[in-house]
This record gives C-alpha cells, structure tokens and sequence, in this order.
C-alpha cells in the first residue's frame, strides 16, 4: 500500500489491503495490522524480481495438474540454475525472460523431464 496523497493518509478507514508476494506471485487480502512501514532505502531500491517463462515452452492460462505435479517433483529439494535469454515482449509491455533450469547436480535441463505431448 503506498499513501500518495493527503487524501489517502486517513488509515482508520483502511482495513483490508491486496499484497502482492514478488517471490511466489500470489496475492493474499491482509488486515493492516499486518503490514509495516517500509525503509526509504528499500522503497528506492529497483526491482529485484523479473517475469520469467521456460525457454521452448509456450505459456498457456493453465497447465494439467500432470504436468504441474511432474513438475513440482523434479524440482522439490534441488539447487537449480536458470540461464537467461534475450527478452521477450509481452502483451503488458512488460519483458518477459527465457530461462533454461538447469539442476545443478546433474547439470540436466528441467526441461528434459517434462512431458512433451501434454494437452
């Protein structure tokens, strides 16, 4: 929640506010009580996080619970390396990174596990 203007300074009306996690890209509705104030030096800070996309991959709305669970277990507990491409535009005007995951033990493309006929 950021206070832009006088206006705005009135919290008492304020109870509920839309958090955006960067981390996980999830949104949660938390009372305010749950949020603190943020440092100047963090607020100035630039962006940390980037829209990431699997290279070779194309998006889709929603992926089959197969592949988010074939997914989700090639990944879990592994140290994993994502090397970038060149960006990509998106619809928003926003960039949108290629990644290769790579699992840094055996140095194999996450991508090489996947299915590759799942509709």
């Amino acid at each position: 929640m950021r206070i832009n203007n006088e206006k705005d300074k009135n919290l008492d009306v304020i109870k509920d506010v839309d958090v955006f996690y960067v981390d996980f890209g999830n949104f949660e509705t938390v009372t305010k009580d749950y949020l603190m104030p943020l440092s100047i030096n963090l607020a100035e800070t630039k962006v940390q996080a980037v829209h990431c996309t699997m290279n070779a991959i194309r998006p889709r709305a929603t992926w089959p619970k197969a592949s988010t669970t074939c997914f989700k277990e090639i990944v879990y507990k592994q140290s994993i390396k994502a090397s970038f491409y060149e960006p990509l535009g998106s619809s928003d005007g926003g960039e949108v990174y290629p990644v290769d995951l790579i699992l840094s033990e055996s140095a194999m493309n996450v991508l090489d596990f996947l299915p590759v006929n799942d509709e």
